[in-house]
């Protein structure tokens, strides 16, 4: 089951996805476009997202709504040595 919060800034949904696992997705709306944070717990999940970035991107310009930036963590629950999730690098919308 997904779980849904609003809030006046942005949205936060966590969803199980099938092919993905457990994400977490957060959206703020600045002034302009939209920053999406997404949250997973495994790094390929991670790379899978990055690889739909320019999608994604093109959906939403078709829908009249710019992504301003996509940042990609991967926080794991806890590892064998406790070492912290990495982080996949944000990128800036290209043009």
């Amino acid at each position: 089951g997904a779980r849904f919060g609003i809030r006046d800034s942005g949205a936060r949904i966590s969803v199980e996805h099938p092919e993905l696992g457990p994400l977490v997705v957060e959206v703020r709306r600045p002034s302009s476009g939209l920053d999406v944070e997404v949250t997973t717990q495994d790094l390929g999940s991670a790379l899978a997202i990055k690889g739909a970035e320019q999608d994604l991107r093109r959906e939403l310009d078709l829908a009249g709504t710019q992504m301003r930036a996509l940042r990609i963590r991967v926080r794991r629950e806890r590892d064998a040595e406790g070492v912290p999730g990495a982080r996949v690098p944000p990128t800036a919308r290209r043009r």
